[in-house]
């Protein structure tokens, strides 16, 4: 459930705030299942880059999950995370 509402979110932030004045608009999302872990690959490819500070439901989420994540806002946005099932 809660990486549902997490998918759910990040993609309401890159609509809300990634892609003003853009005609590319493009989100990937790649969740694989490995050997006991999860990874989690979401990006966008917005020229502004989301605003982190607006991630608090994001950091939320994964508080409840017990998982470290990565952003990187440098070109696009991404966030990914590897979780031990």
């Amino acid at each position: 459930m809660y990486i549902g509402l997490l998918v759910t979110e990040l993609c309401i932030n890159s609509l809300k705030h990634a892609f003003h004045n853009q005609n590319d608009k493009s989100i990937r999302l790649k969740i694989l299942k490995d050997e006991g872990f999860v990874y989690f690959d979401y990006t966008d490819n917005g020229e502004s880059a989301n605003e982190i500070n607006q991630l608090n439901l994001v950091e939320k989420l994964c508080r409840q999950l017990r998982i470290d994540y990565r952003i990187d806002s440098e070109k696009g946005f991404k966030f990914n995370f590897k979780m031990k099932l």
